[in-house]
Order: structure tokens, then sequence, then C-alpha cells
């Protein structure tokens, strides 16, 4: 496969947040989200994806070992771009942003806008055929939205009207 074919095939992208850097914030959903929307990159590029969004992991049970999980979470991907003093700081809960479908282009130019900005930890690609990352990166989170170029719609089970919403534009005023 050739390079530019192979970035345009879509994988499974997680934006990794580092909880800790917002203190202020009761809700780090919102200041994450704002911070990977406003800078127009994911909705201009017309791509259709689904999205998960959740705590990655939360908290160590006692007798397991941290090396072992921080491995099993975040060192197993083939494609990575990840700030290792800001991992270890928000380790082992991180906030994660989990797009299937995103070409490794698209999370390169994203990552390094996303660099400046003080929670963000990194981005890796999931593989779900890895135990670890389906335990972590799909049952735990599974997909919320899906983001249509600018729309962005919200899954919803039958009968649960609380979270039926209309399509809305995903671009902030």
């Amino acid at each position: 496969m050739t390079m530019s074919r192979l970035s345009k095939v879509g994988m499974i992208i997680a934006l990794l947040f580092n909880w800790r850097a917002y203190p202020e914030s009761g809700n780090y959903w919102h200041e994450i989200r704002d911070a990977v929307f406003s800078m127009d990159i994911i909705q201009s590029s017309g791509r259709h994806m689904k999205l998960s969004i959740g705590d990655v992991l939360v908290g160590l049970e006692r007798g397991q070992d941290a090396e072992a999980l921080f491995m099993a979470a975040f060192g197993n991907s083939k494609w990575g771009y990840v700030h290792e003093e800001r991992l270890l700081d928000g380790f082992p809960t991180v906030f994660g942003m989990v797009f299937e479908n995103m070409p490794t282009a698209l999370a390169e130019t994203l990552s390094k806008a996303l660099f400046a900005h003080a929670g963000f930890i990194g981005a890796i690609s999931v593989h779900l055929e890895f135990p670890p990352h389906l335990a972590l990166y799909r049952s735990s989170l599974p997909p919320h939205y899906r983001l249509e170029g600018r729309r962005l719609r919200s899954f919803y089970s039958m009968g649960n009207q609380d979270g039926c919403e209309p399509p809305r534009d995903c671009r902030r005023p």
C-alpha cells in the first residue's frame, strides 16, 4: 500500500487528555471539546467518523501492575504521537476522544495543532484485535456521536428520549 493510500485509510485514533489540566472546570469535556473542534480541522476534512468520549482509565485496583497497564493502554499502537511526560502526569486516569475512520494524515495534523493545548497528551492508534484496547477503548467507551463533516449526530437508545437531540452544527459561535 502506498503512503498516499495509507494516509487516506481510516483508523481508530484516540486523542488523549490529562484531566488534571482542567482544575477550574467541573466538567473537562467542555474545554476539551472546544479545543478540538474550534480549530475546524476535523469538520473541514468532511470525513464521516464515529466518536466515543470518556475516561480511558479510572484509577488502579489493588494488586494491578501499573507498568503493565500503562503499556497495554498506550504502548501497543502502530501509530502514535504522545508526550510521555504529560501522559505520566495524567496516568492512571486519562480522558479520551476516540474517532473511528480517521486517516493518519488528519490525526497527525490534529495532533500538531493540539500540541500547544496544555491538557493534550497525544494521539494513538487503537487496535481492537488487541484485548486491552478492546476493553479500554471500545467496551468502556461505546460510540456516542457520528460526525458527518460539520454535522454532529448523537446516538441514543430506543425509548431514551432524554438522549435524543436534533442534529447540530459542530461549529462554535
